[in-house]
């Protein structure tokens, strides 16, 4: 984040780091990898996630909540 790295101080540096580690944990769906053969994914809007059985996961069949 460009805004994160020109912060004249470090107290404008870490509140910069938390409004954005905020917006990351509500807003952004974090994929993990761990084998190649197991998909995680977390955010607090995912309700479920269907995976096909031939190990190709497809990220936009994710069915969100409804707001």
């Amino acid at each position: 984040n460009q805004q994160i790295k020109l912060a004249p101080d470090l107290e404008t540096r870490n509140a910069l780091i938390r409004e954005n580690s905020r917006l990351m944990h509500d807003e952004a769906a974090v994929l993990f990898l761990s084998w190649v053969q197991f998909y995680f994914v977390h955010t607090p809007r995912v309700q479920s996630m269907q995976l096909n059985l031939d190990n190709s996961p497809q990220i936009y069949s994710i069915e969100m909540l409804a707001r």
